[in-house]
């Protein structure tokens, strides 16, 4: 996968893939802000890594149990990694990475463990501008 470049991390040639140039600079820069506590110090990454480091190739790093993405210029270091047919279909925003056993299970406990926004939905008043419960009796 890493040879065929199925994930990238960099900006397309505007000229051979007009399409995926848009979607990517309208859906995969990273922008800082409070979520990352960015944006960071001069020399100095964000909280999500950003600006990413150059690198010519997309390779395992195997202290840090996680993979650098390829990265040639400065525009690059701020591109969110990427599946290209992924993101033509998607035209949103999406963050796909290669991972490891051990990267797996620590993003699946982070996410099962994840509690819900529960400031969106006030379950226990019918306030139809914060959400409604139906519940089911029996």
């Amino acid at each position: 996968m890493i040879e065929n470049d199925v994930i990238r991390s960099t900006i397309p040639d505007p000229l051979h893939e007009p399409e995926l140039y848009a979607a990517v600079l309208a859906n995969q820069i990273h922008t800082c802000n409070s979520k990352c506590q960015g944006p960071a110090p001069p020399g100095q990454l964000c909280k999500k890594g950003f600006p990413r480091p150059y690198s010519q190739t997309t390779h395992y790093v195997e202290n840090e149990c996680r993979y650098v993405y390829r990265c040639l210029t400065e525009a690059d270091s701020w591109v969110v990694p990427y599946h290209p047919a992924i993101l033509l279909l998607w035209d949103a925003h999406i963050n796909v990475q290669y991972i490891t056993d051990k990267g797996f299970a620590r993003y699946m406990t982070k996410y099962i463990t994840k509690r819900e926004p529960s400031h969106v939905f006030n379950i226990y008043e019918n306030d139809s501008l914060e959400g409604t419960c139906y519940c089911a009796t029996t």
